[in-house]
């Protein structure tokens, strides 16, 4: 083998067998993002701009190492790995434990042909219980936002929904076909265009700021007639 190659072939390896320990990291995003929403308690908190000294740089050192990694990669493939490692967050978590498993013990796991059998499998159903655990994050973060949060800390309300959102985005389409699979839908009954999301979003908006304008407005009234 080329020489001058080992030190690329020594980090590809590392790199291969660190790899699935990020499904941790995965898991971690998704209930910290549950935990936030729902509570409303930040999980990094510090006064003043002290966060900003510390994670703005490191954030954009790695946005720019991002930058110059995938400069020569489709968008579009950048997304779907990133879905792809929170979708299959919790089967690669699984997969490491009966490696550790095998390692320790020496006995191999078996895995099923799961192509030949059921189209559905248990290991699906985790993905949709954080999917519909953020849903209600979202939910709660909205009523906690009407009733007292735009008045005291709405930049938490904003981070917490921007949070779960996000995350969301990334385990809709493993957790889409997951419910087309277990409620026997056909492909294209749950698969939407971009337009139609966006004009869905655009109706949430009003909503969200129509009701924000009646929750204020029925505020400002009770201590007008206190006053």
């Amino acid at each position: 083998p080329d020489k001058s190659k080992a030190l690329a072939r020594m980090i590809f390896h590392y790199d291969s067998i660190i790899y699935p320990f990020g499904s941790l990291a995965a898991i971690f995003y998704m209930y910290i993002a549950i935990y936030y929403s729902m509570t409303g308690n930040a999980p990094i908190f510090t006064p003043g701009t002290d966060l900003l000294k510390y994670f703005l740089p490191m954030t954009l050192s790695r946005w720019f190492m991002s930058l110059l990694c995938n400069r020569v990669v489709d968008n579009n493939d950048v997304w779907r790995a990133q879905q792809t490692w929170f979708g299959y967050a919790y089967i690669t978590l699984l997969a490491v434990y009966e490696a550790l498993h095998h390692r320790i013990t020496g006995v191999e796991q078996s895995w099923a042909n799961t192509g030949a059998g059921e189209k559905t499998s248990i290991m699906e159903i985790p993905n949709i219980i954080t999917f519909f655990l953020m849903s209600m994050g979202v939910v709660i973060a909205i009523v906690r936002f009407y009733d007292y949060e735009d008045n005291t800390s709405p930049w938490n309300f904003v981070a917490a929904v921007f949070f779960d959102l996000f995350l969301m985005s990334q385990l809709w389409p493993m957790t889409k076909m997951s419910l087309q699979a277990f409620l026997g839908f056909d492909k294209a009954s749950m698969t939407f265009s971009t337009n139609i999301v966006v004009s869905l979003a655009l109706v949430g908006i009003i909503v969200f700021v129509q009701m924000w304008e009646v929750t204020r407005s029925a505020l400002y009234s009770c201590d007008t007639d206190d006053e």
